[in-house]
């Protein structure tokens, strides 16, 4: 091999150096979903808030007819909370003050932010009149990085665990549309988890009537936001 020849591999071996150091950043910045949780994690603080939790409102009903979206996410906040490593402090949060909407949200802004949480989350289950209408999406507040990357960690743990399921994507929120009220109030980093859609038949007897499927859910949604805390300094 002549001098040409021996620069053009030491310059390949950089380039590809390079690339394998530029590609582990961009996995710390985001968390890094093939990454083991240290044990010497630091300490944080979660909270998940269960949707429709004014007084008389259960939110939509399931495609059983029975099940409403409060009583599915209570129960899988309780399960989520299970999976989470131990660095993890979760409050769970499951009925708001609070005669309207507005009035919640405020309330809820009131309580977490005392808590000096790290990130908020919302769970929900979809609906809608047609029952073929599926998918997953999370939903995060427009301006907030830590928010979108939150949403995003969870979202690709989705994709992950149930590559065969519907992705509708990461999507950002502004003053005036749905879940603003919540995503906009709390100084931490807050996230709406919608993982399917209850209306949906289909979906409802994947996610919602055996234990092992619900679990499974719980599990993957457990390992997206330990990802996003335990590798991203919570910031708005």
């Amino acid at each position: 091999m002549d001098i040409k020849d021996e620069l053009n591999e030491a310059i390949r071996l950089l380039e590809g150096l390079r690339s394998r150091i530029d590609s582990e950043g961009l996995l710390d910045d985001s968390g890094g979903h093939t990454r083991e949780i240290s044990e010497n994690a630091q300490e944080r603080i979660l909270v998940l808030a269960v949707g429709h939790s004014r007084e008389l409102d259960a939110g939509a009903v399931a495609y059983d007819g029975e099940t409403y979206e409060w009583h599915y996410n209570t129960t899988l906040a309780h399960k989520i909370k299970e999976y989470l490593p131990s660095h993890i402090n979760t409050t769970i949060i499951n009925h708001y003050e609070g005669d309207s909407y507005t009035e919640s949200m405020r309330w809820l802004k009131r309580t977490v932010n005392p808590l000096n949480a790290d990130l908020v989350c919302e769970l929900h289950f979809n609906s809608f009149s047609n029952p073929n209408v599926k998918g997953h999406e999370m939903l995060h507040w427009n301006s907030s990085m830590k928010g979108l990357i939150a949403a995003s960690n969870i979202n690709d743990a989705m994709n992950e665990d149930f590559p065969g399921n519907t992705d509708r994507g990461v999507k950002k929120v502004t003053h005036g549309e749905r879940g603003a009220g919540f995503l906009y109030g709390p100084k931490a980093p807050c996230v709406i988890i919608e993982p399917f859609f209850g209306s949906n038949p289909d979906e409802w007897e994947a996610f919602g009537e055996t234990e092992t499927t619900f679990n499974a859910l719980a599990k993957t949604l457990a390992r997206g936001i330990s990802i996003t805390l335990s590798y991203s300094t919570p910031n708005k």
